[in-house]
């Protein structure tokens, strides 16, 4: 790498990391209640502090989730990741759930929500109702009309190996046991969109989907950092 390209890209570097200083130093100053969602993508929730590898949504906070977060211990009273861990393997997501569980105040709360393993084994059953019907379906349209026939088997090995970069699917217990061997409690199932948190509720980008998909595919887990 020339001379000319390395003092660009460090002169980049320096720009978004001040840049990301002052996204953070705004959010901190105008929050006493401090929501962390990681994994953003262009779904801004607003009174969270949106954070993404990469997004082209102005004032997203740019994070790395194989990476140790640059958040100080014990900063975060809520914290939401959506549709992210699943493109990480296990111990990538062990390692970002632990993240999560230091970045948290004690008594803080994680919400996360990820395509179940048991929403795909039950798409695999001969007796499915009409909304798995209708996913099927539509999941063959839309990503592999090449496959010439809605048949779940199809729309199952395009959800793990081909278009989303899925690394590993959890189950609710594969999930709790994950949260809880990083020092989580109280890891419990939640439907989408709603929780006994009022600051956890309606936070799912269910709209990216037609109607009933994203709880379809999904589940939700919540756990508490003790205090």
């Amino acid at each position: 790498m020339g001379l000319g390209i390395r003092t660009a890209l460090g002169s980049l570097k320096r720009r978004v990391q001040r840049t990301d200083e002052k996204i953070l130093a705004a959010y901190l100053r105008s929050h006493t209640v401090r929501k962390l969602h990681v994994g953003c993508g262009t779904h801004i929730v607003p009174g969270w502090l949106n954070c993404d590898l990469a997004s082209k949504v102005p004032g997203v906070f740019l994070l790395d989730a194989t990476k140790r977060f640059p958040f100080h211990d014990n900063q975060f009273d809520f914290l939401f990741s959506e549709h992210l861990i699943e493109h990480l393997t296990y111990e990538q997501g062990r390692a970002m759930l632990s993240e999560c569980f230091r970045v948290l105040k004690p008594g803080g709360v994680a919400r996360i929500t990820t395509p179940s393993f048991e929403f795909l084994a039950d798409l695999y059953k001969k007796q499915t109702g009409d909304l798995e019907k209708a996913y099927i379906d539509w999941a063959a349209a839309t990503f592999i009309p090449h496959a010439g026939q809605s048949k779940s088997v199809f729309v199952i090995n395009n959800f793990l190996y081909c278009d989303w970069g899925h690394r590993f699917i959890y189950d609710p217990t594969t999930l709790s046991y994950a949260l809880t061997s990083v020092g989580f409690t109280d890891a419990r199932e939640c439907a989408l969109l709603s929780s006994s948190h009022e600051e956890l509720r309606n936070l799912e980008n269910h709209e990216r989907m037609p109607a009933g998909f994203l709880a379809l595919e999904s589940m939700t887990v919540e756990a508490t950092k003790p205090r």
